[in-house]
């Protein structure tokens, strides 16, 4: 379901993906993205839990610019139910939308589909076969009251400055990405932080 294989088709599409962010803002340092509030607490039990297409997250807001065809052209096999694909930006003070662009790519998961297969496909289409995070730490990506399993990384290394987070537990799978967040580990304990409040803003 709209999954290419071959290197040339996963350099395009992160290309693609690079070349949204900049005409979206993306390309400064962690310091544009907002101080992360409080996860939400769950307003329902494991096995019951939903995406939510909401218009903020961890005081990011959905951008009305809707993400392109060639950045994520359709949610893989396994995906059901809700799923929100969509940008999320930095607030400016009038409350419009400026700065770093986060994408958001959350989806519920189909009966007798394997959550975290159903993730790794999700980086795949988002970011091409390029072997997952670099130097990713779970240790310091706190799944919050949601519970799942959590990790946040580097998409390429971390001069790049390129971060990602993902997540699955029994009820949804998701990735944010996070352009332009920085090269250190206290960029990353930042990023891991707003990530854990948007997942639960958009997770309930």
């Amino acid at each position: 379901m709209g999954r290419s294989g071959g290197g040339r088709g996963a350099a395009a599409r992160l290309a693609a993906v690079g070349l949204a962010l900049m005409v979206l803002g993306a390309g400064c340092s962690g310091e544009r993205y907002p101080d992360p509030p409080e996860p939400r607490e769950p307003t329902s039990a494991p096995g019951e839990r939903t995406i939510k297409r909401v218009d903020k997250a961890g005081g990011m807001v959905r951008s009305r610019i809707g993400v392109p065809k060639n950045v994520i052209y359709d949610l893989p096999e396994g995906a059901a139910g809700g799923s929100l694909v969509a940008y999320f930006l930095v607030p400016s003070e009038d409350d419009d939308g400026d700065g770093e662009a986060s994408l958001v790519v959350a989806t519920e998961v189909a009966p007798g589909t394997s959550p975290q297969k159903l993730k790794n496909a999700i980086y795949d289409v988002v970011y091409g076969d390029f072997g997952g995070l670099v130097n990713p730490s779970s240790a310091a990506a706190s799944p919050g009251p949601l519970g799942g399993e959590v990790e946040c990384g580097w998409t390429m290394t971390p001069e790049d400055g390129d971060m990602a987070c993902t997540w699955y537990d029994e009820d949804t799978v998701g990735l944010i990405g996070f352009p332009g967040a920085g090269n250190t580990d206290e960029d990353l304990a930042l990023i891991t932080a707003l990530f854990a409040a948007m997942r639960h803003d958009i997770e309930r």
